[in-house]
């Protein structure tokens, strides 16, 4: 794949203008759709993340269990300014954790070399006779993290605000807006324009990654989260399925991935689904006009009708507070 410059990079301060490669978005319906994800600009996609191999107790296994906000987009070589006919399609994929680190939430080693984002291609325009589009292998993402780093607790994080496209903005230190209706929450905001996201109103519920948290000594980035260790943190995607159809463009999909730190490595089974969507339940606040406070409970209703598509199974994650698919594998529909 060729080499991209971070400076392009927009999501978490938006994955779209990738120069020189050009964005495409999932289109309209057709008889037979071409491969496609759900692109970054409007949501991320909430990601399930299960372990199957490697490190069971140390550091790489930090990711087991949770679910992760994952940006994805679609784009097609780009040369000498004239966009090329689509006939290889590239995928951008990036966490929200690689993200923040990158956009200024750790000290990090400048390499131009390293990305926090992965790219792959599709093996294919369309997508088969089982409806899949695969992406076999990716180019790693990898950010090491410089040691001496802040850490500590990040605070409140602030009220999600109006929620709005997300994404591609200036939007401030981000809170914990963004992904969903009214903030994802938890994981705080992402330097320019936050989570990302789509949200509709509401608070972006408490909390927040901690400014320079990651690579400090001094407690973990997340408040009470333990601190990540300095060096190199890289992720190898493979294996990538995604569900495309003329109602379902890109809005569900599978792969592996091996995370590894200087230590150690684990494999994970990753399955997300898209637009990402707040199902956290929220309680009054006693203070005259103050934002909602959220719980540690959620709400599977709040993920029907919530612009996921009503074919998929979903329920909420209540420890995420997002709504992910109900199911081990894709296609996970009712």
């Amino acid at each position: 794949m060729q080499a991209m410059k971070k400076r392009w990079l927009v999501w978490m301060a938006g994955l779209a203008a990738l120069s020189p490669l050009a964005a495409m978005s999932p289109g309209c319906s057709q008889p037979k759709p071409e491969c496609t994800v759900g692109g970054a600009l409007a949501s991320p996609f909430a990601a399930k993340f299960t372990r199957i191999d490697g490190d069971a107790d140390g550091p790489c296994a930090r990711k087991d269990g949770t679910v992760e906000l994952v940006g994805m987009q679609v784009y097609t070589r780009d040369e000498n300014g004239d966009q090329l006919p689509d006939s290889e399609k590239l995928v951008a994929i990036q966490t929200l954790e690689f993200g923040t680190w990158y956009r200024g939430g750790a000290a990090i080693d400048p390499n131009p070399d390293l990305n926090p984002f992965a790219i792959g291609a599709f093996a294919s325009r369309e997508s088969d006779g089982n409806e899949i589009c695969t992406v076999p292998t990716f180019d790693p993402a990898e950010v090491v993290l410089l040691p001496g780093g802040e850490g500590g607790a990040g605070g409140e994080g602030g009220a999600g605000g109006a929620g709005g496209a997300g994404g591609a903005g200036d939007g401030g230190a981000g809170g914990a807006g963004g992904a969903g209706d009214g903030g994802a929450g938890g994981a705080g905001g992402a330097g320019d324009g936050g989570a990302g996201g789509a949200g509709e109103g509401g608070a972006g519920g408490a909390g927040g990654a901690g400014g320079a948290g990651g690579a400090g000594e001094d407690g973990g980035g997340d408040g009470g989260v333990p601190p990540v260790a300095p060096g190199s943190h890289k992720l190898e995607w493979r294996n990538m399925r995604v569900y495309v159809t003329a109602s379902n463009l890109g809005n569900q999909f599978e792969a592996e991935v091996t995370y590894s730190e200087e230590s150690c490595s684990a494999t994970y089974k990753v399955v997300g689904v898209w637009p990402a969507i707040d199902c956290r339940v929220y309680a009054p606040n006693p203070e005259p006009g103050g934002a909602p406070i959220p719980t540690d409970k959620g709400d599977d209703a709040l993920c029907v009708n919530a612009r996921i598509s009503p074919e998929l199974k979903v329920k909420c994650d209540a420890g995420a507070g997002l709504c992910v698919l109900d199911a081990d594998s894709i296609p996970a529909l009712k």
